[in-house]
């Protein structure tokens, strides 16, 4: 277990996340750095950062869309929000009528059970 004093990895290797050095394998001879290493080593460089420039041009991409959504998603709101406060009439479909007589009791007898039927025994 490492105190704060003491790096966390063992002396000579890298604390980079997930290889052993940045851009891959350790020299095997420090200090002795041929062509083919610098030339490997640049390969590498190039392709990191080319993907990281697909990932950058994925994302923009990405956040283009999402602009676009939130505007749409805000238009609606705004249009929603304008109808909500508008003022309202009743509904026309079922206007009211007024009475023009009083209401009177039905004549007397027995109802069979049908709406609006009366039988006299």
């Amino acid at each position: 277990m490492a105190t704060q004093g003491q790096p966390t990895a063992p002396t000579g290797q890298s604390q980079h996340q997930g290889f052993s050095t940045p851009f891959g394998e350790a020299l095997a001879h420090p200090g002795s750095t041929t062509m083919n290493d610098l030339r490997n080593l640049l390969h590498r460089l190039i392709a990191s950062v080319s993907e990281l420039s697909t990932r950058v041009a994925k994302t923009k991409e990405a956040t283009k869309e999402v602009c676009a959504t939130v505007k749409n998603i805000s238009q609606q709101v705004d249009i929603i929000a304008g109808k909500v406060n508008e003022p309202r009439t009743p509904d026309q479909g079922n206007p009211t009528t007024a009475v023009d007589q009083t209401p009177r009791p039905r004549p007397s007898g027995k109802t069979t059970g049908q709406i609006g039927t009366t039988c006299q025994y």
